[in-house]
């Protein structure tokens, strides 16, 4: 973070701090300084802002917390005894130091024919179910898949009954929100895949809020638009696409699921306008009518 902010910083570069997240209980007490380092960067002037989303967990690969070295050798490297004996005991210090280990570790989509009864189970639950470690069980659910098995993994900015780390960062208004979620229609899908925002508007902004309704649309439309640069959307004005939400501040919500319990549609949304035409009605979305585009600044 410090080399990002110094590098903008002597090149004048605008930086977007992405995925501003805390991984591991460890790492939870260190949010203040990370965001003090930011706030001292834009008070010299450095052009940064941040963005994050509204769940402790997150996805990616099942070899993300790999080291370079290991994958470089796949896939002999899976079947050699002292690389195997390395990579074990570097992830358990790695872990120990971040207070991150297998039981966060929770399979999504096992991208192996045949293993669909594993989607949701954590890599402890599966190795309970082989008879083997849970190292084991990741190495064999990476090797059988060939790096596909997607993971949702867990204490990201803190964990259910604890959100202090996650609050702190969204609170702020130079952070902008994103969903980072894989989209399934299979497994056990990120809850942020259909909840992210429906979150933000329910649980941050009517039952704990960090900030004013007004705000949280600024800051999921304008406010990002701007960012990068997107010039027509993001606002309500004559020439703009009208993408728009209809939405009940009273009752919307996600409905992120909860253990193997895949998440479920949002509550509260009424009707979605993308360019100008209805793709969602009374809740229920219209087949076949497709109005999207890619968004280039």
């Amino acid at each position: 973070l410090q080399e990002t902010l110094l590098l903008a910083e002597k090149t004048g570069a605008t930086v977007q701090l992405s995925h501003f997240i805390f991984v591991g209980r460890r790492s939870w007490s260190t949010v203040d300084k990370a965001l003090d380092l930011v706030d001292a960067a834009r008070a010299r002037g450095v052009d940064v802002m941040i963005d994050a989303f509204p769940y402790t967990c997150g996805n990616t690969t099942i070899l993300a917390p790999v080291p370079y070295w290991f994958l470089a050798n796949i896939p002999a490297a899976y079947s050699s005894a002292v690389m195997r004996a390395r990579l074990r005991l570097e992830l358990a210090v790695g872990f120990r130091l971040l207070g991150f280990n297998y039981p966060d570790f929770q399979v999504m989509d096992s991208g192996i024919p045949g293993c669909e009864d594993i989607n949701g189970l954590r890599i402890t639950e599966i190795a309970a179910q082989w008879h083997c470690s849970p190292f084991s069980a990741m190495l064999t659910l990476a090797e059988k898949s060939r790096g596909a098995t997607l993971m949702l993994f867990h204490t990201y900015s803190g964990e259910p009954g604890f959100e202090e780390p996650l609050e702190r960062v969204l609170a702020r208004d130079d952070c902008l929100f994103e969903t980072d979620a894989a989209i399934k229609l299979d497994g056990l899908p990120n809850p942020a895949a259909k909840g992210a925002f429906p979150r933000i508007l329910g649980r941050l902004v009517r039952d704990r809020k960090l900030f004013s309704l007004e705000e949280a649309v600024r800051r999921m439309t304008h406010a990002s638009a701007a960012r990068f640069g997107l010039q027509d959307v993001g606002c309500l004005a004559p020439g703009k696409a009208a993408d728009l939400v209809l939405f009940d501040p009273r009752t919307i919500a996600d409905n992120p699921g909860e253990g193997r319990q895949a998440a479920g549609r949002p509550a509260g949304i009424r009707q979605v306008l993308i360019n100008g035409q209805t793709v969602v009605e009374k809740g229920q979305y219209i087949a076949g009518v497709r109005p999207g585009r890619v968004l280039k600044a």
